[in-house]
């Protein structure tokens, strides 16, 4: 079939911004006058999401929602701007802030596990090298971003600390930030995972084989990373 369409001058080469050139099916029609032009690739998952969404009055607030003006979710809004939440119930996460440390807890996932005398799966005080990164892994995820303070607020930690991120964010066109509020820029939502990466401890931290949390794989029980 490609060596027939080939033949037939049927197979269309198009521009693509990601891929480069791209090959896509022609008309096999051949007219005079008015010969058919292919002005199009054929849509890449998503791609039209927003005009469709937008179209019919949503506000593609998150990576992966949209919602009509006041109709937000208050309850993952929470999650993702690092808000403390209970985990009740088998398979349950939760975060709690304490004046002194972060904590996050899982529930056994099996009913029998969770009825047993002890439920909590996982206890654990979050490490400070680790809260930025599990700062931006939710707030990031918001299309508006967050207001600078917030970060402070939530994590306990100077926004200073993470200077060094935010300018690498800026300078590789994933992160758009001003006094008022600090965003993924449309290249960083669409290349989330390698803005979020430039947060990772042991990315950008001290390496050595001495640093607190060297050559730890970091674990998110996280609801909203997904």
């Amino acid at each position: 079939i490609i060596l027939i369409t080939h033949d037939l001058g049927v197979i269309a080469e198009l521009a693509d911004e990601a891929c480069g050139r791209i090959p896509a099916l022609g008309s096999p029609l051949k007219l005079s006058e008015t010969p058919p032009v292919v002005g199009a690739h054929v849509p890449r998952l998503g791609e039209h999401t927003r005009e469709v969404l937008g179209e019919a009055g949503y506000e593609h607030y998150e990576t992966s929602a949209f919602a009509r003006p006041g109709r937000r979710c208050q309850h993952n809004l929470n999650y993702w701007e690092f808000g403390d939440y209970l985990g009740i119930g088998a398979g349950a996460h939760g975060k709690i802030s304490f004046p002194d440390r972060i904590t996050r807890h899982e529930r056994a996932k099996q009913p029998a596990q969770y009825l047993a005398a002890s439920a909590a799966v996982e206890n654990r005080v979050v490490p400070e090298r680790d809260l930025p990164f599990e700062f931006m892994l939710n707030a990031l995820r918001l299309v508006d971003g967050f207001a600078p303070r917030l970060f402070e607020e939530r994590t306990g930690l100077p926004l200073a600390r993470i200077d060094g991120e935010l300018n690498q964010g800026e300078s590789k066109g994933l992160l758009e930030r001003d006094w008022r509020r600090i965003r993924p820029s449309a290249r960083g939502q669409r290349f989330l995972n390698e803005l979020l990466a430039l947060f990772l401890a042991g990315e950008t931290g001290d390496p050595s084989p001495g640093a607190r949390g060297a050559g730890r794989v970091i674990r998110i029980s996280s609801p909203a990373s997904r």
